[in-house]
């Protein structure tokens, strides 16, 4: 059944339950026979059930076909008045999309004007900047405001004189494409703004081009720029040039500090790049003896560390190697210190790469992907000052593993383990 039969049968059918709703009005039986005949007094039905109602009814959904078609998809109501409602908002979402990026132009060269005015004649007062309370800019808060402000602009700095922030901006364009679109219709705003509203404000927060617009304001407006501007303002004339000289000294800083970070980064750890390190990947699931074969390398080492995820973990291990040799435990929430201890077991955090170890095994390396703690393992590859390092991870982990051992130009092997015994649960969720 096409779009129009199922239009056309719903019409139909809210045209007899209108008639069976006046029967019951009158408190007669409804019967089939008594339905029937009410329906062949019934003017409307019998105009949407002729060839001639049919063939209006066709012409009516030709017109509002995009409209009907939503309503039927929504399954929504389908009246003359939703008819009307959906066909004004798609022509509304249309009109947006047409004009959007003419009336961000606008605000962006509105904003334009509004900053160049407030950091050149206000007194700036600065609100929510990494939780400062509102405050002058000065001196003493110029260096949250430059890290803020290149962060993330005006999308979280808000200025008391300078009405420039996702809300506002988002009303505004929001206002102004209503306005335009009730110009281009000449529909009433009173009956429609509620559709108007609810459409626009919908389309922009969906693109996200509020957020858009705010940072190319910001590009617009670099530090050095607002830094000239509190320059010339009357209202900081007593400190504006040295004002102006930390933003732009702090910024020299920021900038020498970025450049000093190399292109690659590997190198981040030039003394790991001097030493010829080889890697040996244990790779196998759960339970099949991989860091056994770790530890037991580590066992045998003149010097060297365990790094685990979990305290719990290293401390395992700590105990199991204190047996044969004197091992230091040093976690971030417990340190203990053996004399004479050549072995150090550690959460992978802990881990110092200045330090020369003959053997390093990084435990549960498939953390490396974490995207809250994978940079402990990413830094321990990297970094980790070892002649040879034992990495245990899942099978899944290996290839990234492998790909940043050879972007360090570093040499490894591979052995695969696996588990020989199944692994059956042991009790009941209850006792667990």
């Amino acid at each position: 059944m096409d779009n129009f039969e199922k239009f056309y049968a719903i019409r139909k059918e809210k045209v007899i339950h209108e008639v069976q709703a006046r029967l019951k009005k009158s408190k007669k039986d409804i019967d089939s026979a008594s339905l029937d005949y009410a329906l062949e007094r019934s003017r409307k039905y019998s105009e949407i059930v002729s060839e001639e109602g049919r063939r209006k009814l066709r012409t009516y959904y030709d017109e509002n076909k995009e409209a009907i078609d939503r309503l039927l998809a929504e399954k929504a109501e389908i009246t003359d008045g939703t008819i009307a409602q959906k066909k004004t908002e798609i022509d509304m979402s249309r009109f947006i999309g047409e004009n959007m990026q003419q009336m961000l132009k606008k605000h962006r060269d509105k904003a334009a004007g509004l900053i160049t005015s407030a950091f050149s004649d206000t007194r700036i007062h600065l609100i929510n900047i990494n939780g400062l309370a509102p405050a002058a800019l000065s001196i003493d808060n110029v260096d949250r405001f430059i890290e803020k402000y290149e962060e993330v602009g005006f999308t979280q700095i808000y200025v008391k004189e300078l009405p420039i922030c996702y809300d506002y901006l988002n009303k505004r364009v929001m206002n102004d494409l209503t306005e335009a679109y009730l110009r281009q219709s000449g529909l009433d705003r009173r009956q429609y703004e509620w559709i108007f509203r609810a459409i626009a404000k919908q389309r922009i927060k969906d693109d996200q081009k509020i957020w858009q617009l705010l940072e190319r304001i910001r590009d617009d407006f670099p530090i050095s720029r607002i830094a000239e501007l509190i320059r010339q303002n009357r209202f900081f004339a007593d400190n504006g040039e040295e004002l102006a000289g930390t933003i732009e000294a702090i910024q020299h800083l920021q900038t020498d500090i970025l450049d000093s970070i190399p292109d690659h980064y590997a190198l981040l750890y030039p003394e790991a790049r001097k030493m010829k390190r080889h890697f040996v990947l244990c790779i196998g699931p759960t339970n099949s003896g991989k860091t056994y074969l770790a530890a037991q390398a580590l066992k045998n080492a003149e010097k060297g560390i365990y790094l685990a995820p979990l305290r719990l973990l290293a401390y395992e291990q700590f105990e199991n190697l204190n047996f044969t040799r004197p091992c230091d435990l040093v976690t971030g929430e417990e340190c203990i210190y053996i004399p004479c201890a050549e072995l150090q077991l550690s959460t992978i955090e802990m881990l110092d790469t200045s330090i020369h170890y003959d053997v390093a095994v990084v435990d549960e390396a498939q953390m490396v992907g974490d995207e809250f703690r994978g940079g402990a393992w990413t830094r321990a590859i990297l970094g980790c000052c070892a002649d040879t390092i034992y990495i245990c991870a899942a099978p899944h982990a290996e290839s990234i593993l492998i790909k940043l051992i050879e972007e360090c130009g570093d040499t490894y092997e591979v052995h695969h383990t696996e588990r020989h015994t199944a692994l059956e649960f042991d009790g009941s969720f209850e006792e667990f």
